[in-house]
């Protein structure tokens, strides 16, 4: 029996169907990511369902509900009260919390007990700890808790410079200083990537801004842009889907005319304006550009292309952001706090819009990071699906051949991908084909006709992206 005096690190997993029946229970907006977010919480979810339930009642409530931070994760203090944590994804806010309290470097570490965990998490001077505590103990005892073995602490201090650089073609653009890129100084910091969408191919926008136009008399626009990285798509065709092009030296003092825009910043944007100031810095001096091959915002984006993107992406933040404190434990935010994955449209470009990639962005750059820089420790674990296609409870009027027959030829009929798959369609009622799929490897990428996407690796399998 769980008592306020049991280590909170044995208190184990809870059943995924448990998780699953809360959530429900609540009427929670972290049902779509159920299973992932129960991952996340990893060999301490029963823990975090019975905490998660007093803070937020599953994201229904309170003020971590508005920003996908169901455990009330505070960054600080502003006028007198809180500053919460914001994340992309509920997942992403879970698995954060389970960070904090691994983590030897924060106050959680010193504690072992229920007790006194909950005494540092929600101290008396602003919280009814004793009641908190109550209610976790009843909580974990519902839950079956108690069966784990202790959760080791994460590493202390992340080893930066180990995300190794990708294999990227130069395709330098050399022209004068005032056509697309100003020198502001170095370009010593880096604090958010910007995404832009080529509207166009990578593979010809080199010579796009190198080209200078008569018609104009100052070249036109794109000898007045420039940008610092491309990334192939499958847009410029098999031999050159998923190659990073370098059109710009990001160590030099060449600052691209790359991420303003002639709208109002959105979302993230103003903050990082504010950032910007704040540091006494231009935007394009410490923030990096990605134009990813699209001929339209919303355009597929191949696997190879979205791996590059991630591997580009890790990379330039362990080599360039750690100045500032960006690491795995702080990602997807640098060490002031603001966003790292930025969107052109959040700086006021409309037309361009990348956003819809940010979400698989952010999940692979953080696998990438968790690995290098925390000596290897895993990330959000990934429990096999071990259920059979016929286990999985279909609405009515819906057979498994079906199913089959809706997946396309690429589904394996019985496997992992295909049960996953179909639980999703079960839940959303969308039942879209593979249309692609990676050959047999260590890790595979299959993506849907709508844009979901499924990764399969030694660790299971998981929906890296959903659709819109």
């Amino acid at each position: 029996m769980i008592t306020a005096q049991t280590s909170w690190r044995t208190t184990g997993r809870c059943p995924f169907e448990t998780w699953l029946s809360e959530l429900k229970r609540k009427g929670s907006p972290i049902l779509p990511e159920a299973r992932e977010a129960w991952e996340a919480a990893g060999d301490i979810s029963a823990l975090c369902l019975s905490q998660m339930m007093l803070e937020s009642e599953a994201g229904t409530t309170g003020a971590g509900s508005k920003v996908k931070n169901p455990m009330n994760l505070s960054c600080g203090w502003s006028n007198g009260g809180h500053v919460w944590c914001s994340y992309p994804t509920w997942t992403a806010g879970i698995f954060a919390w389970r960070q904090w309290l691994l983590d030897p470097s924060k106050p959680f570490a010193k504690t072992d007990t229920i007790a006194a965990l909950i005494n540092v998490y929600a101290p008396p001077v602003e919280n009814d700890t004793r009641h908190y505590v109550d209610f976790v103990v009843e909580r974990l005892n519902s839950y079956g808790a108690g069966k784990g073995t202790p959760v080791p602490p994460s590493p202390v201090t992340p080893e930066f410079g180990k995300v190794p650089r990708p294999a990227i073609k130069l395709d330098l653009v050399e022209k004068p200083e005032g056509a697309g890129w100003s020198n502001y100084g170095p370009r010593d910091n880096l604090v958010a990537i910007v995404f832009h969408t080529v509207l166009g191919r990578a593979s010809t926008t080199g010579d796009y801004f190198r080209r200078f136009d008569p018609a104009y008399n100052d070249g036109g626009h794109g000898y007045n842009a420039l940008t610092d990285w491309g990334v192939c798509n499958q847009i410029d065709g098999p031999a050159l889907d998923g190659t990073i092009l370098e059109w710009n030296d990001p160590n030099s003092n060449r600052s691209p005319w790359a991420s303003g825009g002639e709208g109002a910043p959105n979302g993230d944007g103003p903050a990082l304006l504010a950032l910007c100031k704040k540091l006494g810095r231009n935007l394009n001096q410490i923030t990096e550009a990605i134009e990813v091959s699209r001929l339209h915002n919303g355009d597929p984006v191949s696997n190879k292309c979205m791996d590059s993107i991630i591997k580009l992406t890790a990379w330039r933040v362990d080599a360039k952001a750690a100045k500032n404190g960006t690491s795995y434990k702080t990602w997807p935010r640098n060490g002031y706090g603001t966003m790292m994955t930025i969107t052109h449209a959040e700086m006021g470009k409309a037309g361009c819009n990348a956003g819809d990639i940010i979400d698989e962005v952010q999940r692979g750059v953080l696998e990438v990071l968790t690995f290098y820089q925390g000596k290897g420790l895993p990330v959000p674990p990934v429990v096999p699906v071990t259920t059979k296609l016929d286990a999985v409870t279909l609405p009515d009027g819906i057979t498994v051949d079906d199913v089959r027959k809706w997946l396309g030829p690429l589904a394996d009929p019985n496997g992992s991908v295909t049960v996953l798959l179909a639980e999703e369609g079960a839940r959303t009622g969308v039942w879209s084909p593979i249309v692609e799929a990676e050959p047999v490897g260590p890790v595979r990428r299959f993506r849907c006709a709508n844009g979901t996407t499924v990764i399969s690796d030694s660790k299971g399998v998981r929906i890296a992206r959903r659709a819109a």
